[in-house]
């Protein structure tokens, strides 16, 4: 009984880089339409029906799309759709990556969709994902998982730095938040936003908090982990608290990645008697205390030394 139940529920999940917004099908173009087939606008209406024909054509009467599945005019939907949007690609019985501007391999390697802060989520959360190119052909045979083929896995692994033999639940809070780097959102609270399912954190959405969000996801993380990791980067710090992080690329690993100007000071913290100078990484050994009383001093002002 229940594999019949999770056969015919079973669903398929959109992901991809988003044309101009006015161009997207929203929940209001479809919610009255007795089929998207007969739908002639907006323009990308051609993406959300290839969508829905190639998830029927692998036997799935089921299909999400983040353009049209969320009423956005609701902010307490919104929020609660945000909040679960990891967990749902991770139920997903198969995600469908549409790169609108890859042919081949050489483009694959460039593609936009790499470069997207949700579409890091959209990456690692699915247990299967198919990748389709421009035509909407598969990039390579849909008889496998693309994330299990050892060729594509490995280039992902360097195009999008995350190594894939590394297991992701357990990886340190610097290495994940490294995979979002080189990576850009149009909203920027939403590079905070786009983490919390790759770092198990619930938090309020709060569009208009701008850098905040990202400060805000650092205190959750805190609250949750004693993974020192966190303090471990190097760069411009937050203007609320100088031991967090003012942005993911602060956790670049490589230089590269790394937008910061030379010329900006590097942030160090000063411990008792020890100073940690985080160009060369966090110091081996610190007390069992450290991130307890980081906890107590983000219930005060900001600090630019404190001690343990």
């Amino acid at each position: 009984m229940q594999r019949t139940v999770d056969t015919f529920f079973k669903y398929a999940m959109l992901s991809h880089r988003w044309g101009a917004e006015d161009d997207e099908p929203t929940y209001h173009h479809i919610k009255d339409a007795q089929s998207i087939y007969d739908l002639k606008t907006p323009p990308e209406i051609f993406k959300l029906q290839q969508f829905c024909k190639t998830a029927r054509e692998n036997q799935h009467r089921w299909a999400w799309s983040d353009t049209c599945c969320i009423d956005k005019a609701d902010n307490t939907e919104l929020q609660a759709s945000i909040m679960s949007m990891f967990l749902w690609y991770r139920l997903s019985s198969i995600t469908i990556v549409y790169l609108s501007d890859v042919t081949d391999e050489e483009s694959f390697r460039r593609s936009g969709w790499f470069t997207r802060g949700w579409t890091l989520p959209e990456l690692i959360a699915p247990e299967t994902v198919w990748f389709y190119k421009k035509d909407w052909t598969p990039y390579i045979d849909i008889d496998q998982n693309h994330k299990n083929n050892s060729h594509v896995a490995t280039v992902i692994s360097e195009i999008a730095s995350i190594d894939r033999h590394s297991p992701r639940p357990f990886c340190e809070i610097k290495k994940r938040m490294g995979w979002l780097a080189s990576r850009t959102t149009t909203k920027i609270e939403d590079m905070a936003y786009c983490m919390m399912g790759i770092l198990g954190v619930h938090m309020p959405v709060m569009y208009g908090e701008k850098e905040y969000a990202f400060v805000r996801l650092q205190k959750e993380i805190l609250y949750l982990t004693e993974d020192l990791s966190l303090f471990d980067w190097v760069g411009e710090p937050s203007k609320e608290h100088s031991y967090l992080a003012s942005h993911p690329h602060c956790f670049a690993q490589t230089e590269a990645e790394r937008t910061d100007k030379p010329d900006k000071p590097l942030r160090s913290l000063t411990f008792t008697g020890v100073a940690a100078d985080l160009t060369a990484g966090l110091i081996v050994g610190l007390p069992a205390t450290f991130g307890k009383n980081i906890r107590k001093h983000l219930n005060g002002p900001p600090h630019w030394q404190f001690h343990c």
